[in-house]
């Protein structure tokens, strides 16, 4: 599984997720239209205040889940991913916001 990350994130979590046997892409200098341009591939975008645009979305092929490490949720298209019928929910403590396809089930591992 694919992941991006494309905000500042914790050396401790981008390990564990390492450790997980993900094939992580930290970038952390993306902007907007870099992962529009760069998202077709991943199968989870993880951001904390870069915007994840419909143009992202549109584009991903594999995308599965998009995670917000933060709070709110102004920077993602969220009409763009209820047409790619993703399931959208917070989770508590560090208010990661995540969108899911509903067809998956997602477990958050701390």
């Amino acid at each position: 599984m694919k992941v991006l990350i494309a905000d500042k994130f914790p050396d401790l979590y981008l390990k564990k997720l390492q450790e997980l046997g993900l094939d992580v892409v930290y970038n952390p200098k993306m902007g907007e239209e870099d992962i529009a341009n760069n998202s077709k591939d991943f199968n989870i975008i993880i951001v904390r205040s870069t915007k994840v645009n419909a143009k992202a979305i549109e584009n991903s092929t594999n995308l599965n889940l998009i995670i917000r490490a933060g709070a709110g949720v102004d920077n993602i298209d969220i009409q763009a991913a209820k047409k790619k019928r993703h399931l959208c929910s917070k989770l508590s403590r560090e208010k990661f916001y995540c969108c899911g396809r509903i067809n998956h089930r997602f477990n958050v591992i701390s």
